[in-house]
């Protein structure tokens, strides 16, 4: 679903337009794609929290779609990404909850993708009523960083103020840092790169912005819609600036749905990321009424994950008890 053009957004004043309290057009079309009855909330008001994976696992549909020109395949012999890759996690708590400040939930991930060739990768991952990791910092600037979990995580899941949220507010997100500095100092002027030194080396944060709350499915579940923003400072034409619409789920404080688009406009690339919670946990989009597509991906990272949940929990009957993932 398109995002449209927020470029001139960051310049606008961060209560220049009043609250709706109508459907907003993404989430009506996120319904009516996915097949999800969609009403207006009864509420303009939100607790942004996050919460961490319970028992059940939350399994994500990570798809990128590239537009490369021509002259930077032919030069840099640099294809156009069209992948799909699948992000699963896991608690062990029954249920999951919006988590209390101060909080650091401790799961487990299994992910699978063609920057991974196909190999499921496990670890850990780490979630606090703000923010989810290990992420990227630089992955609001590059087409892609060194790891495809820390870029999915940096990109899908936007850093929650973790208080009560009126439609329309801003909210500073998360940080954006590493190799991103170096962007503020290029000259745009300069078709060799060239360094502007009278320009300070630092770049904002992701600029936050809770656009729209509404209900979805028989069930009724509150979602909330942030629309994120980034920009290295260049004019938009020239620069790399980025755009995220982000659905999550209010009370359970988890991301249903992210389409992220990087815009590298000197380059003329464009990457565009699509993330879809396709598990059947409560309040999630399959238990609303979508029936995703099934993909390998998907079924074999889900399969890694349980395979790991079970070492692990044979590894804690033989003594090993590892670490407290509470």
């Amino acid at each position: 679903m398109p995002l449209g053009s927020v470029a001139f957004s960051l310049l606008a004043p961060a209560c220049a337009d009043p609250p709706s309290t109508e459907v907003t057009p993404t989430l009506a079309s996120l319904a009516e794609a996915r097949g999800i009855s969609v009403a207006p909330a009864t509420t303009q008001v939100a607790e942004l929290r996050l919460a961490g994976p319970g028992a059940c696992p939350w399994v994500y549909r990570i798809r990128v779609d590239e537009d490369v020109p021509q002259r930077i395949v032919e030069i840099a012999h640099r294809e156009a990404e069209r992948s799909i890759a699948a992000l699963a996690m896991v608690g062990e708590d029954e249920q999951s909850r919006p988590l209390a400040d101060g909080t650091v939930h401790v799961g487990a991930f299994a992910y699978r993708g063609p920057r991974t060739g196909r190999v499921t990768r496990t670890g850990e991952i780490y979630t606090s009523a703000a923010t989810i990791g290990p992420a990227s910092p630089n992955a609001a600037c590059f087409d892609r960083s060194w790891d495809p979990v820390e870029d999915a995580l940096a990109l899908g899941w936007p850093r929650l103020p973790s208080r009560l949220t009126a439609v329309g507010e801003s909210f500073v997100g998360a940080p954006v840092e590493g190799r991103c500095g170096r962007l503020a100092c290029l000259d745009p002027t300069d078709e060799q790169s060239g360094v502007a030194y009278e320009r300070p080396c630092v770049v904002p944060s992701w600029q936050e912005r809770l656009v729209g709350i509404a209900e979805l499915g028989p069930s009724r579940e509150r979602v909330a819609e942030l629309n994120g923003t980034w920009s290295d400072g260049h004019p938009p034409e020239r620069g790399v600036w980025s755009e995220r619409a982000a659905v999550i789920s209010v009370d359970r404080g988890r991301l249903l749905h992210a389409e992220v688009t990087i815009h590298h406009n000197a380059l003329g690339i464009t990457r565009t990321i699509e993330i879809d919670a396709v598990d059947d946990c409560p309040g999630g989009l399959v238990a609303l009424g979508w029936q995703p597509p099934e993909t390998p991906e998907v079924a074999q990272t889900l399969a890694a994950l349980r395979g790991e949940e079970a070492a692990d929990s044979a590894r804690r009957r033989g003594g090993d008890h590892g670490q407290d993932r509470h």
